[in-house]
């Protein structure tokens, strides 16, 4: 089943992503959550003035630590992206003031123009066994290319539902059952764990160094920063460019 289009409701969006650099607690126009089976080998109508808006993934952190890189994989390009990434609250909608309940990083406007990995760095501070969230927004982009998301079929161990929205304001969809389909996405930690969403995969410690190299414990600094609240450390972007099939 692919998901429906949305048609961008502007003012009630402008209102939820206001506050953006602030916990945020307000309901605003929803975006759904779905894990529908059947979606087919990759989400469509991402990105462009009718595709949906926001995509992620809902995990679990794994370790105390350091959240040092999430990775998308997009199946085509959708000329502007931002990358977010809060606290989940367990709502069962999903907008900037529901279904997160305090956003931790904003990578700033991105370019994807095509479909390959993108990988985004921000480095916050997380608590082992708190769920989290992080998505791609084209909101506010000048994103007039509609592209789409690869998905896997899986869900592994820490990684729970796909996030999308998926009809007009006034539907929600969710479904958390532990099968259908869902985002290629990898998140690393320090110290070095990997959580990948991709067939038969999980969440494991890395060999030594990890993924990426890091230290196994996080700066005083960085501690200071997640208990203030923020815990954005920089806007990085590191893309490297994996062709895929549309």
């Amino acid at each position: 089943m692919k998901p429906r289009t949305f048609s961008a409701a502007a003012t009630a969006l402008a209102l939820s992503l206001a506050a953006i650099a602030a916990p945020l607690s307000a309901h605003a126009n929803d975006v759904f959550l779905s894990s529908a089976p059947g979606d087919g080998g990759q989400l469509q109508d991402f990105g462009g003035p009718t595709g949906l808006l926001e995509m992620g993934e809902v995990f679990t952190a794994p370790v105390t630590g350091m959240l040092n890189s999430v990775e998308f994989v997009l199946a085509s390009g959708v000329t502007n992206v931002n990358a977010y990434l809060g606290v989940w609250n367990g709502a069962a909608t999903f907008t900037p003031g529901a279904g997160v309940s305090q956003l931790l990083y904003q990578s700033g406007s991105s370019p994807a123009p095509t479909g390959g990995d993108y990988t985004f760095a921000p480095q916050i501070g997380v608590v082992a066994g708190q769920q989290y969230v992080a998505f791609l927004s084209t909101y506010m982009e000048s994103s007039t290319q509609t592209g789409g998301v690869e998905t896997g079929s899986t869900r592994p161990p820490g990684i729970d539902y796909v996030v999308y929205n998926t009809g007009l304001p006034t539907d929600t969809s969710w479904d958390g059952q532990p099968t259908g389909t869902n985002l290629l996405f990898t998140a690393s930690f320090t110290p070095d764990t990997t959580c990948t969403d991709a067939p038969s995969a999980t969440c494991v410690p890395a060999g030594p160094g990890g993924p990426n190299g890091g230290s196994g414990a996080p700066e005083p600094e960085t501690w200071a920063l997640l208990i203030a609240g923020f815990g954005a450390a920089g806007s990085v972007l590191r893309r490297r460019r994996v062709l895929r099939a549309a």
